[in-house]
């Protein structure tokens, strides 16, 4: 499944498919290993097993499991990155994203 266009929820979001806009997740994103985000992905916490084209910014914690791709700048209170995950832009802690 493609969505092209912005995707905003105010609990948790799962992405498996394909996505080419903003994603806002107020509780949580959840990024499948087969996933593509191409925009930036505002939540407070996220998990991220696929690719995403975009800057994170998350006000609590992020995990890049070991299958993720980040290609973009990345915000977060807290992160954790499992060996194996490819990130390609800078990292920001313990700021407050807005």
């Amino acid at each position: 499944m493609a969505v092209v266009g912005d995707c905003k929820v105010e609990g948790t979001i799962h992405i498996k498919g394909n996505v080419e806009g903003n994603v806002k997740g107020g509780a949580a994103v959840v990024v499948g290993e087969n996933a593509l985000i191409r925009g930036s992905v505002r939540a407070e916490e996220a998990v991220v097993s696929g690719r995403v084209e975009g800057n994170l910014t998350i006000s609590a914690r992020l995990t890049l499991r070991a299958s993720s791709s980040v290609e973009g700048d990345i915000d977060a209170q807290a992160i954790t990155i499992e060996k194996g995950a490819v990130i390609n832009g800078t990292i920001e802690m313990g700021s407050k994203p807005q």
